[in-house]
């Protein structure tokens, strides 16, 4: 398990580093070509490279997600839960959440299978785009280790339970 959870540090620590690069790639490119457009002299390429820099971000940045339990979740009447049935919910939530980024990740897969089998080519680089989607497959494929590691490690993310003044909300201890 430590050996998993050391793993797991360097691979979320690859998949940051990915991440931080192209935002900041990406600032930079837009920065210069808008700069450049102002002065009649746009960056060449520079949304196909944006878009480039985009899909690798976004791809690198699911997995941070997966492992930091930073998905946006919406519980109906969960503050009505006994803890039996919470923990059922939390159950049931792990294994959707398997079963959907493994769907993600095979239609990226299946995607860039389809691409590289019609030769598909970018618009200005006139570059192969299908190495860039097996990249965001394979780069995806760490949410599952991800997954795996906070199921064996009971690695939860603790929720904030306090609640903001004037929030909607349901209280147990309210009579009603």
């Amino acid at each position: 398990m430590r050996l998993m959870k050391q793993l797991g540090g360097y691979l979320d620590a690859i998949c940051a580093v990915i991440s931080g690069l192209c935002m900041i790639g990406l600032i930079l490119v837009n920065f210069a070509d808008s700069i450049g457009r102002q002065i009649s002299r746009p960056v060449l390429g520079a949304q196909e490279f944006g878009s480039f820099l985009l899909l690798i971000f976004f791809f690198s940045a699911i997995p941070i997600l997966v492992r930091e339990n930073a998905h946006i979740r919406v519980g109906l009447f969960v503050e009505m839960y006994k803890k039996t049935l919470g923990r059922i919910e939390i159950k049931v939530s792990a294994v959707l959440e398997t079963l959907g980024t493994l769907l993600l990740i095979w239609l990226v897969f299946d995607r860039a299978t389809r691409v590289q089998a019609i030769g598909s080519l970018s618009a200005h680089f006139k570059v192969p785009i299908y190495p860039l989607l097996f990249l965001g497959a394979g780069i995806m494929a760490l949410s599952i280790f991800f997954l795996a590691e906070r199921f064996l490690t009971s690695r939860q993310k603790k929720i904030d339970e306090t609640v903001p003044e004037n929030a909607h909300h349901i209280r147990k201890d309210e009579d009603q």
